[in-house]
C-alpha cells in the first residue's frame, strides 16, 4: 500500500470583490426614504465636510441636472483625476532653478473642482473662516442626535462579522434586505436565486441559515413553526414537549385543542398547558422590538399621472436629504499652516461626501427609470385596476432597463408609488402568471382578488371551502389546484372554512 503524502498546493482562484463605494451605493439604493435620511444624518455626523441644505436652496432635481450637463457622464472621481493629471503636466510642475522652492499643492485641486461643480459645494455668503463656535454648536447638535439601528442594520453589522465570502455576503444582503418588519422572510429562495447569477437554491439555503442565526432568535424564519423552533433550538426548550408541540401539534393548539395534543402526545392536559406557558415566552415577531418611526408608515417615492393619454413618474424629492459640501473646508485647503496630514484628511472627507450624494442621485435616477418601465409595461392597471394587472418579473424590467435583476429588486425594495389605484409597494407590480382557458394569463394577484371577493360575498352560516372556491374559478376558466387555493388564502391570513362559520 502506497504511502500517503502531505503537501501544500497553491491554488489561484478569482471570487468577487464589492468594493466599499459599490457596497454604499447598493446600500443606499436599497433603504426607503425614511431610512436614506438616517444615513444621511449619520454621514453629516461622521463627514464633517458636508452640510445639509434649507429646503428652499435648491432641489434635488437642480441637482441633479447641474451635475450631469457639467460631467457629461463623468464621475467625481474621474474629475478629479483629470485635475490632478493637468496639475502633474503643468509647464510650472518641473524643477525650478537656483535655490527656489516649489510651492507644496495639493494632490487634487478641490478648489478648481468647487468651480467647476457648485452643485456640489455650498456657499453660505458670510465668512468662510473657520469657526469653533460653529463647530462646537454642530457637534453638540450631532451628539445630542441618538438614532436606533433598524432591524436590516442590526443584521447587516452582524453580517460584517461573518465569515461569509462576498458572493455568500450578496446573497445574505439580499436575504436581509427581503426581511419584512416582524423579522420574517416573505420572499421565496427561489426568487432570490434568480436575481444573483449562478446562485442556486442550496446555497441560498446554507446562506439562509447563517442569517437565521443571528440576533434575534428566530429570525428570516418563513413561517411561524420555523421561527419558534430556532428560538427553542437556543434554548432550554430543544427536546422538550414543547418542541414536539410546535413541530407536530402546531395547528391542534391554534384551534385550542388542548385534549386532543395531550393525547396525541401521551402526556397529561397538565404537561400541555405548561408547555404552552413556555412557548408563551417565545417571539413569534421577533423584529417588531426594531420598529422605528418610519416604520409606522409609508412615504410614496413614486406618482403617476395620465398625461397625453398616457401614465407618466414623477419622482417626489421633498423627503430626499439635500447634501453639500460645505465652502469651508476648501478654504482651510488653502491655508499655508494646514498640515499635510489634515490636508490628507479633508481630501478625503470631501471626496467620501461627494461619493455620498452622487449615490444619493443615482437612488433617484434609477428609481425614476425602473418605476417609468414599470408603468409603461402596466398603463391597463391604472386605468382598471387588479383585474388588468398582467404577469410580470424582475428579469423584464431588468432586460428593459439593461440592469441586472439584483439592482430591481434592490430599487423596488421598500419603495411605494401613489397613483389613481392607489398606493402600492413597487414590488406588488411583479406577480407570476396563472393560465386560462381563453389562453390569456391573469396574474396571482388577479386571482387573489376573485378568491378574496368570494369570501367577502359568502354566506357567514354556510362559508366557501377551498373545493368551492376551485370551482368557481374553473367556471371562470381558471384552473388551479385547491391546494394552490389553500396557499394564496394562507397568505391573505384568510382562515380556512371551518373557522370563518358563523351560527
Amino acid at each position: 500500500m502506497a504511502a500517503k503524502s502531505m503537501g501544500l498546493v497553491q491554488e489561484l482562484r478569482m471570487k468577487p470583490v464589492i468594493a466599499p463605494q459599490m457596497r454604499e451605493s447598493l446600500k443606499v439604493l436599497q433603504v426607503p426614504v425614511q431610512q436614506l435620511n438616517i444615513l444621511a444624518t449619520r454621514e453629516l455626523e461622521q463627514n464633517p465636510t458636508l452640510e445639509e441644505l434649507d429646503k428652499e436652496e435648491i432641489s434635488i432635481d437642480e441637482e441633479r441636472e447641474n451635475f450631469e450637463a457639467e460631467n457629461e457622464g463623468s464621475t467625481p472621481e474621474d474629475e478629479m483625476d483629470e485635475t490632478q493629471e493637468k496639475n502633474a503636466d503643468s509647464p510650472d510642475s518641473g524643477e525650478t532653478d537656483g535655490d527656489e522652492q516649489p510651492e507644496p499643492e495639493p494632490q487634487t485641486d478641490f478648489a478648481s473642482l468647487a468651480q467647476e461643480h457648485a452643485d456640489y459645494f455650498f456657499q453660505d455668503g458670510g465668512n468662510n473662516e473657520y469657526n469653533p463656535d460653529y463647530e462646537e454648536r454642530r457637534q453638540f447638535m450631532f451628539d445630542s442626535i441618538t438614532v436606533e439601528d433598524t432591524l436590516q442594520e442590526h443584521l447587516l453589522k452582524q453580517l460584517e462579522l461573518s465569515e461569509l465570502e462576498d458572493v455568500d455576503i450578496l446573497i445574505a444582503e439580499q436575504l436581509i434586505g427581503s426581511i419584512s418588519d416582524d423579522g420574517y422572510l416573505r420572499t421565496p429562495l427561489a426568487d432570490i436565486a434568480q436575481v444573483i447569477p449562478g446562485v442556486d437554491m442550496e446555497r441560498c439555503e446554507s446562506v439562509l441559515r447563517v442569517v437565521q442565526s443571528f440576533d434575534p432568535p428566530g429570525i428570516g424564519a418563513r413561517d411561524l413553526r420555523e421561527c419558534l423552533l430556532l428560538q427553542i433550538r437556543n434554548s432550554h426548550l430543544e427536546g422538550s414537549l414543547a418542541e414536539t408541540i410546535v413541530l407536530e401539534h402546531l395547528d391542534l393548539i391554534e384551534k385550542n385543542k388542548i385534549s386532543m395534543v395531550a393525547k396525541e402526545c401521551g402526556v397529561s392536559r397538565k404537561e400541555v398547558e405548561q408547555a404552552i406557558r413556555e412557548l408563551s415566552n417565545l417571539d413569534p415577531r421577533p423584529g417588531a422590538k426594531f420598529d422605528i418611526e418610519y416604520n409606522t408608515y409609508v412615504v410614496p417615492e413614486v406618482e403617476v399621472r395620465k398625461e397625453n393619454g398616457s401614465y407618466k413618474v414623477f419622482i417626489e424629492d421633498a423627503y430626499i436629504p439635500r447634501l453639500r459640501i460645505s465652502r469651508r473646508y476648501l478654504d482651510m485647503l488653502k491655508s499655508p499652516d494646514i498640515t499635510d496630514e489634515a490636508r490628507e484628511y479633508v481630501q478625503e472627507k470631501i471626496r467620501s461626501g461627494m461619493n455620498f450624494i452622487k449615490s444619493i442621485n443615482d437612488r433617484q435616477d434609477t428609481i425614476r427609470r425602473v418605476s417609468q418601465k414599470i408603468v409603461d409595461a402596466q398603463q391597463e392597471f391604472f386605468d382598471n385596476g387588479v383585474a388588468a394587472l398582467r404577469p410580470m418579473v424582475m428579469e423584464d424590467i431588468a432586460k428593459e432597463t439593461g440592469m441586472d435583476p439584483s439592482t430591481i429588486s434592490r430599487t423596488v425594495s421598500n419603495k411605494y408609488m401613489i397613483s389613481p389605484q392607489g398606493i402600492h409597494e413597487l414590488k406588488f407590480f411583479f406577480t407570476g402568471g396563472i393560465p386560462t382557458d381563453s389562453g390569456v394569463d391573469v396574474s396571482t394577484r388577479h386571482v387573489k382578488s376573485i378568491i378574496k371577493q368570494m369570501i367577502d360575498a359568502e354566506d357567514p352560516q354556510s362559508p366557501l371551502a377551498d373545493q368551492d372556491i376551485e370551482r368557481n374559478l374553473a367556471s371562470s376558466g381558471i384552473n388551479i389546484a385547491r391546494r394552490t387555493i389553500a396557499k394564496y388564502r394562507n397568505t391573505m391570513k384568510i382562515p380556512p372554512s371551518h373557522m370563518r362559520k358563523r351560527e
